[in-house]
């Protein structure tokens, strides 16, 4: 029996939990000044998360620039949303997950040497996750289970 790649492991690169801004335009919207700016939840060299206030289609098109410390130039690049999970139940809060499109060679070197630099540190080194599939499910079916009151 064959199994696919994206049934094993749907994550290519290993993300690091990064709080870095950037800024993010709808291309369907692509207007001046029109684009929005917000934290990065976690990055690698094939895409992002990101915080929202709202809701991204799935498969839709955006522009990203991110803003790296210590780096004048932004990394611009074109993304497209691969999934949008409302975060709060409470608020209209999402977190938006993105894969490059476009990127360029540098830029996507960039990334990489941001995310090794925190793997040779002590510290970054508990920055580093490498999500599974069975993961998401886990922490959705866990959102979703009713809570249970303590007995004491």
């Amino acid at each position: 029996m064959n199994k696919k790649k994206s049934d094993e492991n749907k994550r290519q690169y290993e993300r690091l939990r990064s709080y870095c801004l950037i800024r993010y335009n709808k291309m369907a919207d692509a207007k001046p000044g029109s684009e929005k700016t917000t934290n990065v939840k976690n990055i690698s060299e094939g895409g992002l998360m990101f915080t929202s206030y709202e809701y991204l289609p799935v498969d839709s098109t955006i522009k990203i620039m991110i803003n790296f410390p210590g780096r004048e130039e932004p990394v611009e690049t074109v993304a497209k949303v691969k999934r949008c999970i409302k975060a709060s139940e409470s608020e209209e809060v999402y977190h938006v997950g993105i894969l490059f499109l476009d990127i360029t060679d540098p830029d996507r070197q960039q990334i990489h040497a941001h995310v090794e630099h925190a793997r040779r540190d002590k510290n970054g080194k508990k920055l580093i996750s490498k999500r599974r599939w069975w993961q998401f499910w886990l922490r959705k079916k866990i959102k979703s289970s009713p809570s249970h009151e303590d007995p004491a």
